[in-house]
């Protein structure tokens, strides 16, 4: 419930010993309640990856062979109604000590790693001490972090001294290029910053994983539009995400516009069209790998 890394090992404590059932764990048949949750921290200790020595040579995530995962902080501070990162922690964002962060970095083998933070770039003072550091210790690896288009566009020079100690690639959520859309996502963000973020991080030769949101009120000209707009920024690397409506996050839709029953979980997964589409059907929807005329340019993670 909420804090999994607290409340997980307790868990497991519980199944091998039988004591107190733990706080924070539900029952089956259990109602969650949003009034009394477990207090959130980062308070564990750095992994055994010995324990999966074996396997670590198969570790990848799209162009990144032998990645590791690193985790730094728990949540987001930033309010977009579409995404569920600050829900599951109880609107709660913890950041990890960084001295502790680079103890953890400094004990793992792989070249690669990714950085799993909901957002990484969230404090300007935070992530130059986490370069000041890796120049300290001498860390020299390459990352895949996640992180917001309005820090990138305000701080290039972050993003270059970050390039020159190893930053290949960030997973930047553009959502779109279209003002209303962002207001209507309360993104606090507007289409000129994403396309300012895209100039620095090509100026930097840093890879861009851009996740975009398909509305469901968009037409043929809508997809035309962001397409045009994708290659005329060079984006190279592209998800496309259906807007989904997940339980509990900010934005809501009537369930008669469903088309996807919410207990067919795994199809809520932010690819599949849950959404009724307002101006075209589901076929229209489903990519013509064949002709892939306008997206020539791009690639599409899946």
């Amino acid at each position: 419930m909420r804090n999994a890394v607290g409340v997980f090992p307790k868990l497991i404590h519980y199944l091998e010993n039988g004591e107190t059932f733990p706080e924070g764990v539900l029952r089956i048949n259990e109602i969650l309640d949003e009034n009394n949750l477990p207090d959130y921290n980062f308070d564990v200790p750095i992994p055994n990856r010995s324990l999966t020595e074996k396997y670590r040579k198969y570790y990848f995530y799209v162009f990144h062979n032998k990645v590791a995962l690193l985790k730094t902080s728990f949540g987001c501070p930033f309010p977009c109604n579409f995404c569920f990162c600050r829900k599951i922690t109880g609107e709660n964002y913890v950041e990890r000590g960084l001295d502790e962060v680079i103890t953890e970095l400094k004990s793992i083998k792989e070249k690669e790693i990714y950085i799993i933070d909901d957002n990484f770039l969230v404090s300007e003072e935070r992530v130059r001490e986490f370069l000041r550091l890796l120049e300290t210790h001498k860390i020299q690896k390459k990352y895949l972090i996640y992180g917001r288009a309005d820090f990138i566009a305000q701080h290039p020079n972050i993003i270059s001294d970050f390039k020159k100690l190893g930053l290949r690639t960030i997973i930047v959520g553009f959502e779109s290029f279209n003002d209303d859309e962002l207001s209507s996502l309360n993104k606090k963000t507007i289409a000129e910053t994403n396309e300012k973020a895209m100039n620095v991080l090509n100026a930097n030769k840093v890879d861009c994983y851009a996740s975009v949101i398909v509305m469901p009120e968009w037409d043929k000209n809508d997809f035309d539009r962001a397409t045009k707009k994708m290659i005329e920024l060079g984006i190279r690397f592209l998800n496309v995400q259906p807007l989904t409506p997940l339980e509990k996050t900010d934005i809501q839709f009537d369930e008669s516009r469903l088309i996807v029953p919410r207990s067919e979980c795994e199809k809520w997964d932010l690819a599949h069209v849950v959404v009724k589409p307002e101006k075209l059907t589901l076929n229209s929807l489903k990519l013509k790998v064949s002709k892939p005329k306008k997206i020539e340019k791009m690639k599409l993670l899946c």
